[in-house]
């Protein structure tokens, strides 16, 4: 149900109440994570990542006290040189969760909520990450799925209420992913430019974060860019999951990068692409590069 990109997040921007920057982000990063443990969105988490002054290192969450984990872990986090001089701190937690079938049944997901807490020139930023489709009205195969959604999505929407209230901060609904469009209250589908939900499944479902992909791609001002193919949607971008099918479908005069998923995913959703297809056919007509086309975009490229 859950995978490694987050289907939908959340922030709240928080003004540090102390000068300790460090204690104030837990305290603020601790806070969500019990917000969502009262649903249980986040029934564990393992522990804290946190980055700040030279010290990048994990500091275990034990027991339930807020305080006492924000005060221990503040400790040792200064005890390690990591006092933050600058003023900058870096605090992720991945929440181990449950989300309820539709049968009534829970499951147990190692990654099922992500908080995460940036602090910059006194201002703190707190995001939360859902992951997985439990909260969604359709699946991330385009399936309707009333049941699942009806169970989990109150829970979902309480849990970002009550961090809005507990932060004294109004939410804001993050960008929309490549799975899904946040809302004040949760997620709904993404849409096809008619109107249908689509089926995400199919370029994230044989993928691990490493899993290399073979990106259609050219050079341009010292940059790569990406290239993408036509499609009823419009233009959208695209992979391959092979150099030999890439060059099978695109031809072996292709201009191409390897990238890993986990990093290609990411940054088409920071850039707002649509989802992304792979190994998708290409049409016979279609353009295509040729070995010309390659000599003469190097010598446009040389004469700079």
């Amino acid at each position: 149900m859950a995978g490694e990109t987050p289907t939908a997040y959340w922030t709240w921007q928080v003004e540090l109440p102390t000068d300790d920057v460090v204690r104030g982000s837990l305290d603020a990063v601790l806070t969500a994570v019990y917000q969502l443990g009262r649903e249980h969105l986040a029934v564990a988490v393992p522990h804290l990542t946190i980055r700040t002054g030279g010290v990048a290192a994990e500091f275990a969450v034990q027991g339930s006290s807020l305080a006492e984990n924000a005060e221990r872990i503040a400790d040792e986090v200064r005890n390690a040189g990591g006092g933050a001089p600058d003023g900058e701190v870096t605090i992720l937690g991945d929440c181990v969760g449950t989300w309820v079938g539709a049968d009534g049944e829970s499951h147990r997901e190692p990654l099922l909520t992500r908080v995460r807490a940036e602090a910059r020139a006194g201002q703190l930023s707190i995001a939360v990450g859902a992951f997985g489709d439990a909260f969604l009205p359709w699946d991330l195969s385009g399936a309707p799925q009333p049941a699942v959604y009806q169970r989990n999505a109150p829970r979902l929407a309480a849990a970002l209420s009550a961090i809005t209230v507990a932060l004294r901060s109004p939410i804001q609904p993050g960008d929309e992913t490549a799975l899904a469009v946040p809302t004040a209250g949760g997620a709904v589908n993404r849409l096809s430019a008619d109107g249908e939900v689509l089926d995400l499944t199919a370029p994230l479902a044989r993928l691990t974060p490493s899993t290399p992909l073979y990106v259609p791609t050219h050079p341009s001002d010292d940059q790569m860019v990406f290239e993408l193919l036509d499609s009823p949607e419009g233009a959208v971008p695209v992979a391959f999951t092979s150099l030999d099918l890439l060059i099978e479908r695109l031809g072996s005069s292709q201009p191409w990068t390897a990238v890993r998923a986990e990093k290609f995913i990411t940054l088409m959703e920071r850039l707002g692409a649509p989802p992304i297809r792979l190994d998708p056919p290409v049409e016979p007509e279609a353009r295509r590069w040729t070995a010309d086309d390659v000599l003469a975009y190097e010598e446009e490229l040389s004469r700079g």
